[in-house]
């Protein structure tokens, strides 16, 4: 869901290139076409994904693992954890 949020707002502003870097392989695994997903959610979100990374030629996307990215899945982690309407901005 975020890939497409963020693929949806690139498109929004006309962003021609941009290289994402995530740490679910099975995502960018279907984006660059070298895996299928079977589960029907995944599946919903793929095709909208798709159709905006398809807009672009100036697209790329790496897998990163976990052990990379750390400070922002500690992030994410915490952004999930809160009440809504009690969000904030953390500082580095």
């Amino acid at each position: 869901m975020a890939l497409w949020g963020l693929l949806w707002f690139n498109n929004f502003l006309n962003i021609l290139v941009l290289h994402v870097y995530g740490d679910s392989k099975i995502i960018i695994d279907n984006v660059l076409e070298n895996s299928s997903i079977n589960n029907p959610f995944l599946l919903g979100w793929m095709k909208r994904i798709k159709i905006y990374w398809q807009l672009q030629n100036g697209y790329s996307i790496e897998h990163i693992g976990k052990s990379q990215n750390q400070q922002v899945d500690k992030l994410s982690k915490k952004a999930l954890s809160q009440e809504l309407g009690k969000w904030h901005k953390d500082i580095f």
